[in-house]
């Protein structure tokens, strides 16, 4: 996977326009994530070539496994992105936050977007 950083989630349209503007959409997955600690925003593609990785000239970087509670919100993007945040927070309230790994929004299409909240599991 690789991505573009940006500080902010108010930079979040400009860092998925910086990793668009290298890498193709056909063809790759794409997905987002925030670390709330540092305020970074990562727009990240999963390439579907890993011969290509190189040429894009960007870090690398791998999501977390684990146990996820999970969300989709659908609509035009323009009305799902101001969703995202209430719909993590009621995923936290519900699940619960496994603060070491970060939510993951996968953008599955133009019109679908699936949240990963990490969250602990507890076994007896």
């Amino acid at each position: 996977m690789v991505y573009v950083e940006a500080i902010g989630l108010d930079q979040a349209p400009a860092a998925f326009k910086r990793l668009e503007a290298v890498v193709p959409l056909k063809g790759n997955k794409f997905f987002a994530t925030y670390d709330q600690t540092r305020k970074a925003y990562r727009a990240c593609a999963r390439i579907a070539d890993p011969a290509k990785f190189a040429a894009y000239g960007l870090p690398r970087a791998t999501l977390a496994g684990g146990t996820y509670a999970t969300t989709e919100l659908v609509g035009p993007l323009a009305d799902i992105v101001p969703r995202i945040a209430p719909a993590f927070e009621a995923l936290i309230a519900r699940h619960g936050f496994d603060r070491s790994r970060l939510p993951i929004e996968f953008y599955k299409r133009q019109t679908q977007v699936v949240l990963y909240l990490p969250v602990a599991v507890y076994t007896n």
